[in-house]
């Protein structure tokens, strides 16, 4: 237990640290900020991205309840996430490949999300 507490200790939060001050010196020298690009979103067209986010929510899970079925000794060299996550990129491929679009629809307090074909 005390190794794995020094891995995170001495390895993943010195790391996370390095990437947020990397990140932030990037977005200085550059002059790009995430906060201007969400206040401009309007003007930048982002509204219909193409993104099927509610349908790959539910396909993640699926792959790993399914990923999960595979015998143990599969799952020995298969991991279960890592083969959920490969179910997962392909169907959300498949699906964007299908032709259906979202469309993000927002009237006022009230918004709603459309599949179309």
């Amino acid at each position: 237990m005390a190794k794995i507490i020094g891995v995170l200790v001495v390895g993943c939060f010195p790391m996370m640290i390095f990437t947020a001050y990397l990140v932030r010196g990037l977005q200085l020298v550059l002059g790009v900020s995430k906060r201007a690009m969400t206040e401009r979103v309007e003007e930048l067209g982002a509204h219909d991205e193409g993104i099927p986010t509610p349908i790959q929510l539910s396909f993640n899970i699926l792959a790993y309840l399914t990923a999960l079925q595979l015998p143990a000794q599969w799952r020995r060299f298969l991991h279960p996430v890592s083969v959920s996550s490969l179910i997962a990129v392909l169907g959300v491929l498949l699906n964007g490949r299908s032709g259906m679009r979202t469309l993000f629809i927002k009237e006022g307090s009230r918004s709603s999300l459309i599949y179309i074909r």
